[in-house]
C-alpha cells in the first residue's frame, strides 16, 4: 500500500526541466553566476550536447566538455539531490548518418550510452534526432528507442524530442 502511494507521488508532479548548454559562451557566463541559479526549481536538467560518432557511439563533442558536464552535475546535485540529469544528443544536418549507424548497431550504441551515463552520474538520455526526414527513418528511430528502453531498464530515463508537424503519428 505504501509503495503504491509513493509511486503515485512521484508521478503526480509535472516535470520542470531546463536546458543547461555546454556548447557556447553561455556556459562560461552562467557559471560566473551559478550561485544565483535556482537549481531547486528544476526536477530535471538536460545537458546539451553529446554526439553520436560515425561508429554509432555516444561521445563528447569537445574534450573540455568532460569538465563542464561534471561541474553542471555537481552543482545541480548540490542543490537538488533528487533531480534528474539527462544528456542530450546533438543534431545538425550531417548527423542523420550517425543516428542511422547507431540504429543499425543499437545494442552497441545503448551500451555506450550506459557507460557514458555511469561515468558522469547521469540519470538518462534525451535522444534529439531532429530531422525533416524522421518519418523516412521511423523504423530506425523505433529500433533505437526500443533497444535503449530495454537495456536502460528502469535505471535510466529515455526521452526523445518530437518536431511538431514533422513526425507521423504512426
Amino acid at each position: 500500500m505504501l509503495i503504491f502511494f509513493l509511486i503515485n507521488i512521484v508521478y503526480a508532479f509535472p516535470i520542470t526541466g531546463a536546458y543547461f548548454g555546454i556548447f557556447d559562451s553561455a556556459y562560461t557566463e552562467t557559471m560566473k553566476v551559478n550561485e544565483t541559479i535556482p537549481w531547486f526549481m528544476f526536477n530535471r536538467i538536460y545537458i546539451p550536447f553529446a554526439t553520436i560518432t560515425e561508429d554509432g557511439l555516444l561521445a563528447n563533442i569537445n574534450p573540455q566538455d568532460d569538465i563542464k558536464i561534471k561541474k553542471i552535475v555537481s552543482e545541480y546535485r548540490k542543490y537538488n539531490s533528487y533531480g534528474e540529469c539527462l544528456i542530450t544528443t546533438n543534431y545538425d544536418g550531417e548527423t542523420d548518418r550517425n543516428y542511422l549507424n547507431a540504429s543499425k548497431h543499437a545494442p552497441l550504441f545503448c551500451q555506450s550510452a550506459i557507460k557514458y551515463m555511469q561515468y558522469y552520474g547521469l540519470d538518462g538520455l534525451d535522444l534529439d534526432w531532429e530531422t525533416v526526414n524522421i518519418n523516412a527513418y521511423a523504423k530506425n528511430l523505433v529500433t533505437l528507442l526500443r533497444t535503449c528502453k530495454e537495456l536502460f531498464s528502469i535505471k535510466y530515463k529515455l526521452t526523445h524530442t518530437i518536431l511538431p508537424r514533422i513526425h507521423s503519428p504512426k
